[in-house]
């Protein structure tokens, strides 16, 4: 599941044997696992943990288009800084900087200055802001 989240046994475990059954090959069978777990959620916070994993499965087998389509869920389910920086490196690594800036923005801005990481994620999406800012 996804760094720094909090999430139920239950819930960590359906993520992890989706992910699972997508990284040993069969991608179309653990977004399906995870659709389905977003279909039977009942907590928002469940389908959002769900659509964060479908979205870091899609975009690592290589699913762009469909792996920001979820991330942007993820994010409208639940508007926190790790969501909008999902949301941020897929658009980057699609080059479409207008959004990337936009959501890294958000996530400078979400920022949970009670994180104990909270000085290094301001530094690395201020880095990344300045970055693609650059290169426009």
């Amino acid at each position: 599941t996804l760094p720094g989240v909090e999430v139920s046994p239950q819930t960590e475990k359906k993520a992890d044997e989706a992910a699972k059954i997508a990284y040993e090959g069969n991608v179309e069978e653990g977004v399906k696992a995870l659709d389905d777990s977003i279909a039977s959620a009942t907590d928002s916070y469940d389908k959002f943990v769900f659509y964060s994993q479908k979205a870091t499965v899609l975009f690592n087998s290589g699913d762009k288009d469909n792996a920001i389509i979820a991330a942007k869920s993820a994010y409208e389910i639940e508007k926190n800084a790790s969501s909008a920086a999902l949301v941020g490196q897929i658009a980057k690594s699609m080059n479409d900087t207008v959004v990337a800036l936009d959501y890294y923005k958000k996530a400078l801005g979400l920022v949970d200055s009670n994180s104990p990481f909270a000085t290094l994620d301001r530094e690395e999406y201020q880095r990344l802001i300045t970055e693609i800012e650059g290169a426009s």
